[in-house]
């Protein structure tokens, strides 16, 4: 079964490296499941090198081959124009608004936390932060992605300086989610390329880049500590880079699905109307109670565990509803990457296209550590902080435009 899990991967990896088509979000979901799929070029998970049994092939075999297909049959349908023609009036301020946001929420967040925002264990400063570093991170992510569309330079500095605090705090997934979605933007306004020949320092930065947020996990308290003489010692050694990634988090998250199918492990489909209080902004206020989550009923499985192991939410699709609910939920994830691939070849409003490309990336990338409820959580956060910016530049501009000083013409 490794065998063919090797073919499949590396065979889907060169259809998307060399054939012509546009570098869209089959690509980064491509190329996300085969990184999150590592242990099956290994052949076990977890640190104690437990051998993936078979099953658990198959569902990252059917995962990858349906992205492929999926992305077989856009190239094939989708006729590239160049000619975008979805806008929406009263978005040229969302950029400010968003970048304002992001440092009011960062200020409050420092306000709060004082020098004990930079501890060097991050589990403590993660469980202290509140509201205001989700208005911090959002508003860093949506002002990094737009001021990069729309080369505003300085908005575009002081967005990365934030994430950057962020990711030397040692949280990895805003600076992530940035970067892939300036990468698929960049990269889909050129059209049909053969990514890996006509963008070839583009796919070897990609790497790097790829190893570096691998390879950051190991060194961020040392680099916390000042001690950059052991940093440098360990990003100079070829073995760590080996070390890094057999440690890395896809080797945690398919452990879950090794273990939920071993165990033919259940829990039922109740827990998804938890999806239900995440789509109601005022759920709690409603009255709706969340019930126990997937996760909550993983951790029977780990009971000995001593640190965060995210999520499967393929093993809580295969633990929730077996086989059928697996593939329902895989055609499902794909008709997502469908349309908004389809999307995003039409758009023309950059604050749109930085907000689709989050979300994309939020589902293509992110989704394989998450369980179904926090995706849409995440999702739901992003897209609901758009629309308040939206808002409020499109009152601003209104009244911009109201209160400008017509000139007086004499006859």
């Amino acid at each position: 079964m490794q065998l063919l899990f090797v073919v499949v991967a590396i065979s889907g990896l060169f259809y998307f490296m060399f054939s012509k088509r546009v570098f869209d979000f089959f690509s980064i979901a491509y190329i996300s499941a085969c990184v999150y799929f590592l242990p099956g070029f290994y052949g076990h998970v977890g640190r104690q090198q437990q051998p993936l049994v078979d099953s658990a092939y198959l569902v990252m075999i059917m995962v990858l081959s349906l992205i492929f297909l999926g992305a077989l049959f856009l190239n094939r349908s989708e006729k590239w124009n160049k000619k975008r023609y979805i806008t929406i009036r009263g978005t040229n301020l969302v950029v400010v608004v968003a970048v304002l946001l992001g440092l009011i929420g960062f200020s409050m967040s420092l306000f709060e936390l004082g020098p004990s925002l930079f501890t060097n264990d991050k589990m403590l400063v993660r469980g202290e932060l509140g509201k205001w570093y989700l208005l911090w991170i959002e508003g860093a992510l949506l002002g990094l992605v737009l001021s990069y569309l729309q080369k505003r330079r300085s908005l575009f500095i002081i967005s990365f300086l934030l994430i950057i605090v962020d990711f030397y705090i040692g949280f990895r997934t805003t600076l992530a989610i940035a970067v892939m979605s300036i990468f698929v933007s960049f990269l889909s306004e050129q059209g049909r390329i053969r990514f890996a020949i006509d963008n070839k320092k583009l796919c070897i930065y990609g790497f790097i880049s790829g190893l570096f947020f691998f390879s950051y996990k190991g060194v961020y308290a040392l680099v916390k500590l000042g001690r950059f003489d052991l940093v440098f010692n360990n990003l100079g050694n070829f073995q760590y880079y080996i070390g890094a990634i057999r440690a890395s988090e896809p080797f945690t998250t398919q452990l879950i699905l090794n273990e939920v199918i071993m165990n033919n492990f259940k829990v039922g489909i109740d827990h998804f109307t938890n999806v239900i209080y995440q789509l109601l902004i005022f759920a709690p206020q409603l009255g709706f109670q969340r019930k126990i989550g997937f996760d909550d009923f993983a951790n029977e499985l780990f009971p000995h565990a001593t640190h965060g192991m995210a999520s499967n939410i393929w093993a809580e699709m295969w633990s929730s509803g077996g086989w059928l609910l697996l593939t329902v939920f895989i055609l499902f994830f794909v008709l997502i990457i469908y349309a908004g691939s389809k999307f995003l070849m039409r758009l023309k409003d950059s604050s749109m296209t930085a907000l689709l490309s989050i979300v994309m990336c939020y589902w293509t990338f992110y989704i394989h550590r998450n369980s179904f409820n926090y995706e849409i959580n995440l999702i739901k956060r992003s897209i609901l902080f758009w629309i308040f910016c939206y808002i409020v530049s499109a009152v601003m501009t209104k009244l911009a435009v109201k209160n400008k000083p017509r000139a007086d013409f004499h006859e």
